[in-house]
């Protein structure tokens, strides 16, 4: 787990005993950048001893994406990722990211420098998983909220956050399904969503939802809204309408943003 410090420092806590000791250590900072501490941070892995982070920070007045890798076999470091070539801006809370395999790492941001926002996506296919970024546009408005991924096995990644319904303009969770084919991302299908009235989401409280995988490969989600954490598996079958609400669990709600992150 991953955490920005008051002090601008990104700290590190791990467990080698399946959690019954919890230790500590501080990864530092990216020289001539400040992290943003107001926006999440999320790490990905594509294997056993690597660990991928991705920071939204300040370099004069532009925030960029700050990685920070770990190789248990060749140590780690620091790098920025490109600007957006357009005009070098954009502006968000938090980023997304997921590996598939060995080498290949993709994060995703939602810009509300845009009206509508839009989502952005960064990938690289460089063996050691650094350099060689690119920036490329997903989608314009189709989500209001920041994004959580996974890998889905190879050349796959799904998607969820919070959109609004193209009719009626209610708040959904609305989840994409990308196929990467030759490198080349394609969309199968539509995002489906789920309307507030069927979930009785507070919206206007609700962060981003979390995706994690279960059996089988298909996604089970986490929505933190007031004092309240859901649990979502989904159909085993598209369309993604088919929810099953697994759980609901209350949370102390001065811990709610952390259990959110932490899922």
């Amino acid at each position: 787990m991953f955490a920005l410090t008051t002090a601008g420092m990104l700290q590190h806590y791990g467990t080698a005993d399946a959690g019954a000791t919890v230790y500590a250590d501080n990864w530092g900072s990216m020289p001539g950048v400040n992290f943003d501490t107001s926006a999440s941070c999320e790490v990905a892995s594509w294997g056993v001893g690597r660990l991928d982070v991705f920071c939204v920070a300040w370099v004069t007045d532009r925030q960029r994406i700050v990685h920070r890798w770990y190789d248990s076999s060749t140590g780690g470091g620091w790098e920025l990722l490109p600007a957006l070539a357009w005009n070098g801006r954009f502006q968000t809370t938090g980023v997304t990211a997921a590996s598939w395999g060995r080498g290949r790492l993709d994060v995703w941001l939602i810009d509300r420098f845009t009206s509508p926002p839009t989502m952005r996506h960064a990938g690289t296919s460089a063996a050691n998983g650094t350099g060689g970024w690119t920036w490329d546009v997903w989608s314009v408005g189709a989500f209001t909220s920041d994004i959580d991924a996974m890998a889905n096995g190879k050349g796959e990644y799904q998607l969820a956050g919070r959109c609004n319904d193209d009719v009626t303009g209610r708040p959904m969770m609305c989840h994409w399904t990308y196929v990467d084919w030759f490198n080349d991302y394609k969309s199968y299908g539509t995002y489906f969503g789920v309307e507030k009235s069927e979930l009785r989401f507070d919206w206007s409280s609700a962060r981003k939802p979390s995706i994690v995988a279960v059996g089988g490969g298909y996604p089970r989600y986490a929505i933190v809204d007031k004092c309240r954490l859901t649990i979502l598996d989904q159909s085993r079958t598209l369309p993604f309408s088919n929810l099953v609400l697994a759980a609901q669990y209350p949370v102390d709600c001065s811990t709610q943003s952390v259990v959110d992150q932490a899922f």
